[in-house]
């Protein structure tokens, strides 16, 4: 027996250009799929770079990156809470 996976979905309402629309049209016909399944693979896939990208900068982060206690003090005093 699989296990099947459920998620909640939303609906959002969104403004594309005609020309947008139409591709995208095309390419649901084309794949034999609904425009919405291709804009939330879309979005899924841009969701998975960014969230790549940011932890191959956050993997380059040392320790020795951070201030020192001084200048943290120093920082605190700039900053207004």
């Amino acid at each position: 027996m699989k296990k099947v996976h459920t998620q909640n979905k939303f609906k959002i309402s969104v403004t594309i250009l005609p020309s947008i629309n139409a591709m995208l049209d095309q390419l649901a016909e084309n794949m034999n799929t609904s425009k919405s399944s291709i804009v939330e693979a879309a979005l899924r896939n841009y969701i998975d770079q960014r969230l790549e990208q940011e932890a191959k900068e956050l993997s380059k982060i040392t320790c020795d990156d951070l201030p020192s206690e001084d200048e943290w003090l120093l920082l605190g005093d700039e900053i207004s809470f």
